[in-house]
């Protein structure tokens, strides 16, 4: 009998042990979000330095002919 719950113990011991996540994957889990990030921004940044680019020069040609046409 006392074999049994000395059996029982170590087991819900390790159990216990084991079922909670520690720091380091909590750490582990960031850096590889941060990383997924990274690759994104990394990835689009320049589509969206062309876009507004683009953006810029739309508005800038619009802004010459509403010039022009109201002087002219």
């Amino acid at each position: 009998m006392e074999t049994i719950k000395l059996q029982w113990r170590k087991l819900r011991d390790y159990l216990v042990a084991t079922s909670g996540v520690s720091t380091v994957e909590y750490a582990l889990i960031v850096v590889a979000v941060i990383a997924i990030v990274g690759v994104g921004v990394a990835s689009l940044g320049g589509s969206f330095n062309t876009l507004f680019e683009e953006l810029a020069t739309d508005m800038a040609k619009a802004a010459s002919l509403t010039a022009s046409k109201a002087t002219g």
